[in-house]
């Protein structure tokens, strides 16, 4: 009796294996070995929460004068001259003005002084000496953001009258070694990127002297690696990036 309950146990196991070999060879057989990639979501029939669309000018501008917001910020279209001064109006409180392109000129710059809260100023457009004379009457500013600029070293001196600026990121082909001087002078910068200007191993001895700069971000420039390494055994602590990337054995390079 316990030998014919074994027999049958044996065949009945057997039976599954086959089975089961079977539908692996089906599957192998219709090319169905790997899930197949999931359908993208339908946004007019799934339930799922969607990635947020920037909103239009308008709709930032009114929700700033209504103090809804603090913040306006528009990346996906130039911003029109007689947009830029709908901010002359209603908008003291805004704290963050961040525009990837508008058409102006420096002269326009002027309306920045209206808006006392002012924190954060990104502007996609060439800012000349003019264009900086008016940002550096915002004594509210903590970061500056200018990657289309036009000014000169004598136009950095003028940010030593922002007391609380201490990000700043900026592009001028009129900025030299002598710039990265006046900007060793500024005791409050932390955050420091500079964008293809003119500058030397030379400049960057300057430098050396801002116990306090936390980071240094340095894109399109033929700078030497020593004068980097040298930059960086003076300031042993900083976060340093060239083109966006660490050096090979920098040793804060997995620190983000």
């Amino acid at each position: 009796m316990i030998e014919s309950e074994l027999t049958n146990d044996s065949d009945a196991h057997t039976m599954r294996i086959a089975r089961l070999i079977s539908v692996i060879l089906c599957l192998l057989l219709c090319g169905c070995a790997d899930s197949p990639e999931p359908a993208a979501p339908n946004p007019t029939t799934t339930s799922e929460t969607q990635l947020p669309v920037e909103a239009g000018w308008e709709e930032q501008l009114a929700a700033v004068r209504a103090r809804e917001a603090t913040r306006i910020a528009v990346s996906q279209s130039p911003v029109t001259r007689e947009q830029w001064n709908e901010l002359r109006t209603g908008c003291e409180s805004l704290s963050r003005l961040e525009i990837d392109a508008v058409v102006i000129e420096d002269a326009d710059l002027d309306l920045l002084e209206s808006l006392p809260a002012l924190a954060l100023l990104k502007l996609g457009c060439e800012v000349g000496g003019e264009g900086m004379t008016h940002i550096t009457q915002v004594d509210s500013l903590e970061v500056l953001n200018l990657p289309e600029g036009r000014f000169n070293n004598e136009s950095l001196a003028l940010l030593a009258s922002l007391p609380r600026l201490k990000q700043l990121r900026f592009h001028s082909p009129y900025v030299t070694d002598d710039g990265l001087r006046i900007i060793a002078t500024l005791p409050g910068i932390k955050y420091l990127h500079v964008i293809a200007c003119p500058i030397t191993a030379d400049g960057l001895t300057h430098l050396h002297e801002m116990t306090e700069l936390q980071s240094f971000y340095l894109d399109g420039s033929d700078i030497e690696d020593a004068a980097i390494y040298e930059l960086l055994k003076a300031l042993p602590s900083l976060h340093f990036h060239r083109d966006q990337l660490h050096l090979p054995d920098d040793p804060h390079g997995h620190e983000h």
